[in-house]
């Protein structure tokens, strides 16, 4: 026996109803569903998939942003690396200073 799956992603369900919806309504009259509600349901639609394409404009932003502040994060970390270096050396026993700029210091 065949059987007719329904996808469990959220977007693609959004796109499978949109799909049943255009459908009905190009049957019209003729609709073995029209009884089901999907009028109804068409703004819904709309709105899920709205909202899915604002989020993934809002994830790519994002994504954009980190690999920015990556790249800035990269050139920073060698001169924080230099000042660990040279607070070591000028507080060499009294490491726990460091922690006064900041840096973790584990004992």
């Amino acid at each position: 026996m065949a059987r007719v799956k329904i996808p469990k992603n959220y977007h693609e369900i959004l796109l499978l109803a949109e799909a049943i919806y255009n459908h009905h309504k190009d049957k019209g009259e003729n609709s073995d569903i029209g009884a089901l509600g999907w009028d109804d349901l068409k703004a819904k639609i709309d709105e899920g998939i709205a909202y899915h394409n604002e989020a993934t404009e809002h994830r790519l932003q994002a994504e954009a942003k980190f690999e920015k502040r990556n790249t800035l994060a990269v050139e920073i970390l060698a001169t924080v690396r230099k000042t660990r270096d040279q607070l070591k050396v000028i507080h060499g026993k009294e490491l726990h200073q460091l922690g006064d700029y900041g840096f973790t210091v584990d004992d």
